[in-house]
């Protein structure tokens, strides 16, 4: 007959890491996000992340060159909730004619 204390120590284990693993489904890592915002802004499907410096990053694609900063706010001791905001002029973003803003 299996020992008892083993099959709740596999049980537990086997539920943390089915805990871990749909946590991690649901969220998408900051640069997942920032790639999707840049996707966006760009109206460009491909585009290539340069690390500039802490918390900035430099995005190329489809001839156009934009900048991002994260910025940040503390939701409680543990979390924070980041975004990355775009930290360019507009005029170097496309709109969907294809002609720079003004």
């Amino acid at each position: 007959m299996p020992d008892l204390a083993h099959i709740s120590t596999a049980v537990v284990v086997g539920a943390s890491i089915v805990t871990i693993g749909c946590a991690g489904a649901k969220s998408p890592s900051d640069t997942d996000r920032l790639r999707a915002r840049a996707k966006f802004d760009l109206q460009c499907d491909e585009v290539h992340l340069y690390y500039v410096d802490e918390g900035v990053t430099g995005v190329r694609g489809c001839g156009q060159q934009v900048t991002y900063v994260q910025s940040c706010r503390k939701i409680d001791a543990v979390d924070e909730d980041c975004k990355w905001i775009l930290n360019t002029d507009s005029s170097h973003v496309r709109d969907s004619n294809g002609v720079r803003g003004q």
